[in-house]
């Protein structure tokens, strides 16, 4: 293993640090969704995400999208 892929895996963990530490610490749900979604879409060099939720209602189990980045970086909810 070269310095640099030793360089880009300790940025990967320190990364992922922050985020086990946000999802500790944040009080906002929305705020922290988001951050996650940032985070992995950085973390995979993706050129977007989604980030979906299974929602119950009467018993009833939905999966629903509650938020995406697309390429442009623009977040839809």
């Amino acid at each position: 293993m070269d310095s640099l892929e030793i360089t880009r895996l300790k940025m990967l963990i320190s990364k992922l640090n922050e985020l086990s530490i946000s999802m500790v610490r944040e009080k906002n749900i929305d705020t922290l969704i988001q951050k996650i979604l940032y985070e992995s879409i950085e973390l995979t060099n993706s050129d977007g995400g989604s980030i979906y939720l299974v929602e119950e209602n009467q018993g009833i189990k939905n999966l629903v999208i509650k938020l995406m980045q697309q390429e442009n970086n623009q977040l839809s909810r």
